[in-house]
């Protein structure tokens, strides 16, 4: 899906569910099995200037079939799994998904530890690879206590993403949280509604696809462009610079407590020029910024954004876990 100046780089495939190398329609395959697969590459990787360009079109992608759609069964997530690990045995830097697990769980198992695919996805970040995941079209609600993400958006570190339209307005399918023990998912949003992507049916057509699946490969997107900017960056550091420039912390320098908006709608602009510590503005993380930060950190510190930037973990408070972090940013370890 290119109009020829960009072409989709494709460097490695593989389907799981029939254990070959082409993940395009096959005869054998349910009707649109390759719809889902084929609007979230296009949200990435489609170069159409006057209509549609992904966000990340100039990136080398691998691409893994892991969803039967004619069926939900529990395999499902055992070849997701092992997509993942193949994935990140080809020194892949990150994985995006747009799939959500929840028939066979109940609500209590989405605790970050539980899941199949959440336990695949924790291993994979471990070793090195960043992961975004859709947070799912279940809804939301006013209630905190109550939650619709499924398996692996409450995965710790991977990011979470929910959908906006157009107008950046939460729209009424996007999964919201929190996770079963209690941390903030989703955690980023982008647009979901009437995303242009690629049609499944011609090569050269362009729709307006709905869903958090398409919101997260335009986050992903931004993940591969902070990656090529920031390459020594690692999950931690990349989440806390989406983050940190999102629309409602910016705002409120807290994520919404209930649950459904995250810390709001991605800068990646801004993520990329992100400067991790830097409490006082001044564009270095240095000695320099050691007292606002005990100030913040004893709250006594009058200015709300360098209280925000010391907040460095944007867990919403500042704490011991933000020192930790700050001197370990300092020593630059």
């Amino acid at each position: 899906s290119t109009n020829g100046a960009h072409p989709v780089h494709v460097i490695a495939e593989h389907d799981f569910v029939a254990d070959d190398g082409d993940t395009t329609q096959q005869p054998s395959d349910p009707a649109n099995q390759s719809a889902h697969g084929t609007y979230i590459l296009g949200t990435m990787a489609a170069y159409f200037p006057s209509s549609c360009v992904g966000g990340a079109f100039d990136a080398s992608f691998v691409l893994a079939k892991t969803e039967d759609t004619s069926q939900e069964v529990p395999a499902e997530e055992d070849d997701y799994v092992a997509a993942l690990e193949w994935i990140e045995s080809l020194g892949a830097d990150m994985a995006t998904s747009s799939l959500s697990y929840s028939d066979w769980y109940t609500s209590a198992d989405y605790d970050g530890a539980t899941a199949v695919t959440t336990i695949g996805v924790n291993i994979a970040i471990s070793h090195g690879l960043v992961c975004c995941t859709a947070a799912g079209n279940s809804g939301h609600d006013a209630d905190p206590l109550t939650a619709h993400i499924g398996a692996p958006a409450d995965a710790p570190l991977v990011i979470t993403c929910g959908a906006v339209n157009a107008a950046g307005s939460i729209t009424n399918f996007s999964s919201d949280g929190p996770s079963a023990d209690g941390r903030v998912k989703p955690e980023a949003l982008a647009r979901g509604f009437e995303t242009q992507t690629t049609s499944f049916t011609t090569n050269t057509n362009i729709v307006g696809v709905n869903g958090t699946s398409l919101s997260t490969p335009l986050v992903a997107s931004g993940v591969a462009l902070i990656l090529q900017a920031h390459p020594d960056w690692n999950a931690d550091r990349i989440r806390r610079a989406l983050f940190h420039t999102a629309n409602v912390f910016e705002a409120t320098a807290a994520y919404d407590p209930l649950f459904v908006h995250g810390y709001g709608i991605i800068d990646v602009h801004a993520a990329i020029l992100f400067v991790h510590s830097d409490i006082n503005a001044d564009g270095v993380a240095d000695g320099r910024d050691i007292q606002p930060f005990a100030d913040a950190l004893l709250s006594q510190n009058p200015d709300p954004d360098e209280t925000r930037r010391a907040d460095v973990n944007a867990s919403g408070a500042v704490d011991l876990t933000d020192l930790a972090i700050f001197v370990s940013d300092l020593l630059g370890t």
